[in-house]
C-alpha cells in the first residue's frame, strides 16, 4: 500500500497512524519537502497479557530456607508481559524475580505477600501470601542422663539440639527438687550449672519454650563427701591413774560430708573413753593400772578407723616425810610415827617399817603408814619407812632409849618397886641383861646383892 504526502509540507518530524492494519510489509512513499523516497516497514501486531497466576496462593518458610515461586500468564504468546515481582514488606521478606520464575529470601519472622504483575499495561496481578514461621526443635539432648555429685562439688550439664539453626529453642531448665539440689541457667542458654542443697536424688530438666514441646533429663543424685583419711594425733601415751588424756581426730577432705566419728575402748575396767562436743576430740580416763586400745572410727560408710594404745601407769610417790625425825625414849615407852607421801594421789602410798635394832626398840603395831614403836632396852635404833610402789623412797626416825633419873628404878617403868627388885634377882641369879645398864643401883661399879638391898630399902620406905 502506498501513501503520498502533501506537497508543501514542511520538514520535521510527524507521527503516523494507521488504522486496521494487518500483519504484513506495507511501502511508505514520502513526498515531504519535495522529496521522493520510499519506505518499508513492517507491521506487527501486539497481544496483551489475559491473565495471570503463581503456583502458590499461600506459603509458609522458615529463617535459612527460600521459596521458590513461578508465575503463569495467558496467552502463551502474549507480546511482552513484562513481569515484575515486589515484597509487600522486604523487612520479613524479600524477592527477586526473573521473568516468569522468583526466590523468595525470608529476612525476619512475620507474614508478607509477594506480588507479581504485568508491565504491559494490561494490569494484571497475581499474589501468594508468605509466612516466615520459627525453625522448631526437632531434637534434644543432655550429655548427660545421669550422673552423681558430692556435697561441695557443681555439676555442668550441656544440651543439644537440631536443627542448629533452629530459630529460638528458648531452652528452660529446672530441677524436680530444689530442697536437693537447684540449677542456674548460663548465658545463652545452652549450658546449666546444677549445685547441690542437701543428699538425695532429683531430676534436671531442660526444655524447648518454642512450641516444639522436646525436653531432656539428667538424673542427678547428691552423695555424701566420704572421709579419704583418718588419724590420731597420738598412736601411743602413758597415763597416770589421777591424769586424763586428750585425743583428737584430723581427716579429709576437711568437707566430708557427715564423719560421724565413734569413739571406743577397747577395755573398759583399764580406760574409758568420752566423745567431746563436735566429735572431734576425746577424753580418757583411767580405770585401773594396764593398757587398751582408743580407736575412733567414721560411721559414713568410709570404713576408716585410726587407734591410739594407751598404758594406765602407777603414780609413783615422789616425796616421803616422817612426823618425827628423832626422839629419845625411856624403855617401855612407845612412840607413834606417820609416814607422808607425795603425791596423795599416788596409786600405792603404803609403807614398810623397819627397826634397825629391835632389841632396842621394836614396831609394836602398823596401821597404814602409822606405825607404833616401843623402846626395849637402853641405846639407839633407827626406825625406817621405805615406799611399796618401787620409787625406792625412804624416810628415817632415830630413836635414843635413855634411862629415868628415879633411883632405884631398874625397870625403867617411872617407879620403885617390887618389880625393880625382881629385875636385880634376875640378873644375878639368871644372867638376864634386859637392865643391866640400871642393875647398879647403887653406884659402886658391880652389881651384887648390896643394889637389891638398896631397892629394897626404897621400896619399904627406909
Amino acid at each position: 500500500m502506498k501513501f503520498a504526502t502533501t506537497a508543501g509540507v514542511p520538514e520535521g518530524t510527524y507521527s503516523l497512524t494507521f488504522d486496521n492494519l494487518k500483519a504484513g510489509t506495507a511501502d511508505l512513499i514520502d513526498k515531504i519537502a519535495g522529496g521522493d523516497n520510499e519506505c518499508s516497514f513492517n507491521v506487527t501486531r501486539f497481544i496483551y497479557t489475559s491473565s495471570l497466576t503463581i503456583d502458590k496462593e499461600t506459603a509458609t518458610i522458615h529463617l535459612g530456607e527460600s521459596l521458590p515461586l513461578l508465575a503463569s500468564y495467558e496467552p502463551s504468546d502474549a507480546t511482552d508481559p513484562g513481569l515484575v515481582w515486589e515484597s509487600s514488606n522486604p523487612s520479613v521478606l524479600q524477592v527477586q524475580g526473573d521473568g516468569s520464575n522468583a526466590v523468595v529470601t525470608p529476612v525476619a519472622l512475620g507474614t508478607a505477600v509477594v506480588t507479581v504483575r504485568t508491565g504491559d499495561g494490561s494490569g494484571l496481578s497475581a499474589t501468594c501470601e508468605v509466612t516466615v514461621a520459627p525453625t522448631l526443635v526437632s531434637g534434644l539432648t543432655l550429655d548427660k542422663e545421669s550422673a552423681s555429685i558430692e556435697m561441695h562439688e557443681t555439676l555442668d550439664l550441656t544440651a543439644n539440639y537440631v536443627p542448629e539453626n533452629a530459630t529460638a529453642p528458648g531452652l528452660v531448665w529446672e530441677s524436680s527438687d530444689e530442697s536437693i539440689m537447684t540449677v542456674e541457667a548460663q548465658e545463652g542458654g545452652l549450658t546449666a550449672v546444677v549445685t547441690p542443697v542437701a543428699l538425695g536424688t532429683a531430676t534436671i530438666t531442660v526444655r524447648t519454650s518454642d512450641g516444639s514441646g522436646l525436653s531432656a533429663s539428667c538424673e542427678v543424685t547428691v552423695a555424701p563427701t566420704l572421709v579419704s583419711g583418718l588419724t590420731l594425733d597420738k598412736e601411743s601415751a602413758s597415763i597416770e591413774m589421777h591424769q586424763t588424756l586428750d585425743l583428737t581426730a584430723n581427716y579429709v577432705p576437711e568437707n566430708a560430708t557427715a564423719p560421724g566419728l565413734v569413739w571406743e575402748s577397747s577395755d573398759e575396767s583399764i580406760v574409758t573413753v568420752e566423745a567431746q562436743e563436735g566429735g572431734l576430740t576425746a577424753v580418757v580416763t583411767p580405770v585401773a593400772l594396764g593398757t587398751a586400745t582408743i580407736t575412733v572410727r567414721t560411721s559414713d560408710g568410709s570404713g576408716l578407723s585410726a587407734s591410739c594404745e594407751v598404758t594406765v601407769a602407777a603414780t609413783l610417790v615422789s616425796g616421803l616425810t616422817l612426823d618425827v625425825d628423832s626422839d629419845t625414849l625411856y624403855i617401855n615407852d612407845e612412840l607413834q610415827i606417820t609416814a607422808f607421801v607425795e603425791p596423795e594421789n599416788a596409786t600405792d602410798g603404803s609403807v614398810t617399817w623397819e627397826s634397825s635394832n629391835p632389841e632396842i626398840v621394836d614396831i609394836q603395831t602398823v596401821e597404814e603408814n602409822v606405825v607404833t614403836v616401843v623402846a626395849k632396852a637402853l641405846g639407839t635404833a633407827t626406825i625406817t619407812a621405805t615406799t611399796n610402789d618401787g620409787s625406792e623412797l625412804v624416810a628415817n626416825c632415830e630413836i635414843v632409849v635413855i634411862r629415868k633419873s628415879i633411883y632405884g628404878d631398874v625397870n625403867c617403868d617411872g617407879y620403885v618397886t617390887s618389880a625393880d627388885i625382881t629385875a636385880l634377882y634376875s640378873y644375878l641369879l639368871s644372867n638376864d641383861t634386859t637392865y643391866f645398864d640400871t642393875s647398879d643401883v647403887n653406884g659402886d661399879g658391880v652389881i651384887t646383892s648390896a643394889d637389891i638391898t638398896e631397892v629394897y630399902s626404897i621400896v619399904l620406905g627406909n
